[in-house]
């Protein structure tokens, strides 16, 4: 897998992938090789992950959370530079 790739289904900007790949490897998330050069990821396994019913419901809150903050400083940013934006 290329790591243009990786970058745009992790939304990790491009130059921090092979970091990312090294970390998540050194964890044992993933096994598999890293071809610098050609900048590519060969992955041949993926650390399986289950969830509970309370660990969704719990990434649902979060998500709700991080929403709502988002949402709020979407409005303050534009609240505040109503000034500069072009209508």
């Amino acid at each position: 897998m290329s790591f243009q790739t990786i970058s745009e289904e992790t939304k990790v900007r491009p130059d921090e992938i092979e970091h990312l790949i090294m970390k998540a490897l050194s964890l044992g998330l993933l096994r598999g090789t890293i071809d610098q050069v050609d900048k590519i990821a060969c992955i041949n396994w993926v650390q399986p992950k289950v969830l509970d019913l309370k660990q969704i419901d719990s990434m649902r809150q979060r998500l709700e959370e991080w929403d709502s903050t988002v949402n709020s400083l979407g409005n303050w940013i534009e609240f505040k530079g109503k000034d500069v934006w072009a209508a």
